[in-house]
This record gives C-alpha cells, structure tokens and sequence, in this order.
C-alpha cells in the first residue's frame, strides 16, 4: 500500500533505482520505480518527515524532520544508524555534497548547520538566518564554496563556507549556548543578497468585516476594502495601534 498522507519530501539515487517519499506519517517508504513495488517502511521519526537525500549508490539516506532531528539510515539493514541532535526546532531543508561527506541542514531554529555524516556529534554552526529556512542550496556540489539560503521573507541569500581548515576540530572551536561548535570566524553577513517584493505578514479583520489591516515585511500598514477589492490607504513603517486609529478616522486619512 502507498502513502496515506500528504508526501512533503521526495527523493532519487542517481541511478534512479530507488525512490523514497516522506511524509506526515512519520515514516519513510522505499521503492523501486522499475516496479513500482514498496521495498520498506522505515520507522524513527515523531514528526512529519520535511527533506530527504539519497547517497549517491543509493545505500544509505538522510531524512529531516519537525522532530528537530536528522537521521541516517542504512537501507541494507533497513534501520536508523544515527541522528543528529543539532537542531532546536523542525529540519525542513537538506543538502549534501557529491561524496557524501558533510550535510547542511535548516529549518525553523533558523540556523545553518554543517555536520560530517561519519561522526553526527560535530555538528558546526556555519550562520543564522533572520527567518525560518525553507531551503538550501549549494553551489558546488563537489567543492562547495557557499550556501544559498532561501526563508520565509522573499530575500535570497549566498553565503560562503569557511574552508575545510576552519571547520576542523582543535583549539580555536567554541561552544554556542546549546553547547554545538561554533566557529569563530564565520560569516557573519551573506556576501550576495537578492532582494524580493515586499509580502504581507500580519493581516486582521476590522470590526466593520469589510476592510482589513495588514503589515508588510517593511512594517507598513495598509487597509484593503475586501467588497472594493483594492488598497484604500497606506502608511509608512509606523506602530499597529496608531495606524490602526488613523484608519478608523476619516480625516486622518
């Protein structure tokens, strides 16, 4: 039998020998598209199942979670091998590189881990994000020099990786409050940053059920006639509450 839920992640090996699909029945299910049969279940998360990436011979996988967790898995013994512990809230995006070597994740804690697949428990903080992370990607997949982030905010960011000297382990590592290493000399701002439109955080329904206050991603205000169909005013970045009086008075507008 098939999935029964909504499917949020959906990978392929390269030899597209074996698919596996996530989704918000917190199991993983393997197939082989050749057949279209299920080969496994595999169970371990208690959340939904967010991303997924596939080793490139297709033995081994990554699966993220809003569990907080990233776990490996070995299809072959068809059981989890570790789990990585990094993260405070949901993994919802993955990236690894070619060889398999190191993964990065994010998510809703809003910070960018990198951690080696051999040894789960050197997770490194490599930046934090302004916004929940709904997705990275590398630009290199086999040598990496940066990461692009995309958040819930309409900016797309690039930001570059330290070398593998600074990411190794020895004298010059710190630990964050969460006791994860942090390295020193991380980047603290995104070298590229590709500005988006402005969108709506904050919406509210007047008493009147016909216009609606919203605030932007810039802190504006602006009041939409819903029967008009149309903006009617807006502000510049000003507090809810006196944009929220402006509008109820006619002659402040």
């Amino acid at each position: 039998m098939g999935c029964k839920n909504s499917i949020y992640a959906l990978a392929m090996n390269d030899a597209g020998t074996v698919i596996i699909s996530g989704s918000t029945e917190k199991v993983l299910r393997i197939w082989d598209p050749r057949t279209c049969q299920k080969i496994m279940k595999l169970r371990g998360h208690t959340e939904n199942i967010r991303s997924i990436v596939i080793s490139p011979d297709g033995t081994k996988c990554l699966s993220a979670s809003a569990d907080a967790t990233v776990r490996l898995w070995d299809l072959g013994q068809q059981r989890c091998i570790a789990t990585c512990l990094a993260h405070q809230e949901g993994v919802w995006t993955l990236q690894t590189d070619r060889a398999f070597s190191f993964v990065y994740s994010a998510g809703r804690d809003r910070r960018v881990f990198r951690t080696p697949i051999c040894d789960f428990a050197q997770s490194q903080l490599l930046f934090e994000e302004d916004a929940f992370v709904k997705r990275l990607l590398l630009d290199d997949h086999d040598h990496p020099s940066a990461v692009w982030s995309a958040t819930w905010n309409s900016t797309i960011k690039r930001w570059p990786l330290p070398s593998n000297t600074q990411l190794s382990i020895g004298d010059g590592q710190m630990e964050d409050e969460f006791g994860h290493l942090a390295i020193d000399s991380l980047r603290r701002t995104p070298d590229v940053i590709t500005p988006g439109a402005t969108s709506i955080k904050h919406a509210g329904v007047l008493n009147d059920k016909r216009h609606v206050i919203t605030k932007d991603s810039d802190d504006c205000i602006g009041l939409y006639d819903v029967l008009a169909g149309r903006k009617v005013w807006r502000s510049g970045s000003v507090p809810v509450c006196s944009a929220h009086g402006a509008m109820l008075d006619p002659d402040k507008r």
